[in-house]
């Protein structure tokens, strides 16, 4: 008589951004079907600041944290913004602006906004990727940029390390930078993590880029792509 063959370990889905986007995160992924474990362990905090009076432009947005941080700052409603992806965009239309989308990322954006006269204003992190005005300015087009939020490093809980230091996990990743600070965090490499990537790029900052995947398109959608086939019980090879 064969012995029944055991299931193989639930995969945990490990959430790393800050806490209301990991909440929207984990939304979509139950909706998308993920039926495992999911832990909330964010590394970083988002905090606005104030960069003083702003000079005028279109305003430029790489992320939702950049359009929240400037409603705290200046009337946003009726005016037109550039936005980096849907996700962003849709942020920008929730204060009562209208938006044009790139692509996904810098480049596509740079394409976007290289067609056009400007003044732009890049409203964004203090931790960014490229330098999207330089590219402007080096193309004759009037930029400039301003810090409006910081994203305060914190370290993984507890029960996020030991999970992906104990058990399989899914780890979607959506910047270099948060790439950085978890592979500092763990010191080793993680037992049995598939690493999602929102872009390429992210792997840079990851010593185990042998367990990743990278998502089909550089956003959320594209990561949620990713994901679907992987029932929280699956473990992809």
């Amino acid at each position: 008589m064969s012995r029944p063959r055991t299931p193989p370990p639930q995969r945990h889905l490990v959430l790393t951004r800050p806490a209301d986007q990991s909440a929207e995160f984990a939304t979509l992924a139950r909706a998308r079907g993920w039926d495992g474990a999911i832990l909330f362990s964010p590394v970083t905090r988002i905090v606005p600041l104030d960069p003083g009076p702003l000079p005028e432009g279109e305003l430029v947005f790489t992320s939702a944290n950049g359009v929240r941080a400037a409603a705290r700052l200046v009337p946003l409603a009726g005016r037109r913004a550039w936005a980096v992806g849907e996700r962003t965009a849709q942020a920008a239309r929730a204060v009562g602006m209208t938006c044009r989308v790139a692509g996904g990322d810098a480049k596509s954006l740079f394409a976007l906004l290289r067609a056009e006269p400007g003044p732009f204003l890049h409203l964004h992190g203090r931790h960014v990727t490229g330098d999207l005005p330089g590219w402007l300015n080096d193309a004759g087009i009037p930029a400039q940029a301003r810090v409006v939020y910081d994203q305060q490093a914190l370290g993984l809980s507890d029960a996020a390390r030991q999970a992906l230091m104990t058990r399989p996990c899914v780890l979607p990743l959506m910047s270099l930078r948060t790439a950085r600070l978890i592979a500092e965090d763990l010191g080793d490499r993680p037992v049995d993590t598939l690493l999602l990537a929102i872009a390429e790029g992210v792997l840079h900052n990851w010593p185990w880029p042998d367990r990743a995947l990278v998502a089909g398109q550089p956003d959320i959608a594209g990561l949620l792509d990713r994901l679907a086939g992987m029932a929280g019980t699956t473990r992809p090879g």
